[in-house]
């Protein structure tokens, strides 16, 4: 079977970087704020601190174990072919499912409040105007 493409490390980086700038941008910034107010920097530097271990992780264990199977080999070089494995391969598409639903629902409610549309579903009457996210009132 011949390959079709190789996935260079930048494009990786990229895919991730974007991933986990939307998925903060649209649908936790608001909430941040709301809960720590004008610490939501430090939260953020938190956060990327942990993201820059995750990746060194992921890092390693690509150079350790080169191959297609991305989290799938990993788990099976950690824990064997067994349901284990298979499960939490299964949790790990699930929530990255999860994840792509709520960047959409975030960015698709923000889009419909810059646009002057009124929400559907979660949407909060603030004078007058409907808001995405809870914040001071």
């Amino acid at each position: 079977m011949k390959k079709k493409g190789n996935l260079s490390l930048s494009a990786a980086i990229s895919m991730g970087i974007g991933a986990m700038i939307g998925a903060g941008i649209f649908a936790l910034l608001g909430q941040t704020g709301a809960i720590v107010g004008s610490a939501t920097w430090l939260s953020f530097l938190i956060a990327g601190g942990i993201t820059i271990l995750c990746g060194y992780s992921f890092a390693r264990l690509g150079a350790r174990y080169p191959s297609n199977g991305g989290v799938l080999e990993y788990l099976v070089q950690a824990y064997g072919v067994n349901i284990y494995s298979g499960g939490m391969g299964i949790f790990y598409y699930v929530s990255m499912i999860v994840l792509s639903a709520v960047v959409a629902k975030s960015f698709g409610a923000y889009a419909a409040v810059l646009m002057g549309r009124r929400l559907g579903v979660g949407a909060k009457p603030h004078g007058g105007r409907y808001r995405v996210s809870p914040g001071r009132t």
